[in-house]
């Protein structure tokens, strides 16, 4: 299961519960009827009905920051950094 972390919890429909910050574990992935990427997040509500009336189901993507990837790129950044400051040495001496 992907880790995911809440970095959007403002306007969310109705019955919606994620809060900005806090860590979930993602169950399922889709694109829903506006296209747009689609998470179900495990322990928290995921269907409701907006003040408008209209149905929705799970959360869009853009909520959230994929802590795997985040993991990732700050491990590259640091193996980049240390290149730099060895290389640096190098071409000083």
């Amino acid at each position: 299961m992907r880790k995911v972390t809440c970095i959007n919890d403002k306007k969310l429909p109705e019955g919606a519960n994620v809060v900005n910050g806090r860590e979930y574990y993602v169950l399922d992935e889709f694109i829903n009827g506006y296209e747009q990427r689609t998470f179900i997040i495990s322990g928290v509500n995921n269907k409701g009905t907006t003040k408008n009336g209209l149905r929705w189901q799970g959360y869009c993507a853009s909520r959230f920051a994929d802590l795997d990837s985040l993991s990732l790129e700050g491990a590259m950044e640091e193996v980049t950094i240390e290149i730099k400051s060895i290389l640096e040495y190098t071409i000083n001496n």
